[in-house]
């Protein structure tokens, strides 16, 4: 075999190797978490980000609603779902038309994260420094 031949079979080689690899399937790209409006906040993949208390055009407080594009219900903490876009605030409920009497359960919202200046996805160390407080009673102190 001369030189040449044996260029072309590395060549013909290179090529059907490149074809096998690109032809398996790539893993599964992780979930990315939806940002909020100003950046600096974010809620897990397929929950919507609303707006709790705005202050002339700019959102002091955003909340998690948990459905995939919600409806921010306003001067609350709900959410509806797409199909139900009008909120009754006062009896906790979601209506496809204002005025219609039956609706479902309007859902709560939950605090975004802030996310972190030193990480790129916002995700990266927060569930390690995530702890919440919580009280420890003396049992033994009503009994004095």
């Amino acid at each position: 075999m001369g030189n040449t031949q044996k260029a072309h079979l590395f060549l013909l080689l290179g090529f059907a190797l490149f074809f096998i690899l690109a032809a398996q399937p790539s893993p599964p790209v992780s979930p990315k978490p939806n940002e909020c409006e100003d950046g600096l906040y974010y809620c897990p993949e397929h929950q919507t980000c609303c707006c709790g208390v705005d202050f002339y055009g700019m959102c002091l407080v955003h909340g998690c609603c948990p459905l995939e594009n919600g409806v921010c219900c306003e001067g609350s903490n709900l959410c509806c779902p797409t199909d139900f876009p009008f909120c009754d605030v006062l009896e906790g409920t979601c209506h496809k038309d204002y005025g219609d009497k039956i609706g479902v359960a309007a859902r709560k919202r939950r605090m975004a994260k802030f996310k972190l200046p030193w990480s790129s996805s916002g995700t990266k160390g927060v569930e390690e420094m995530d702890q919440t407080l919580r009280w420890k009673r003396n049992q033994f102190s009503a009994m004095r």
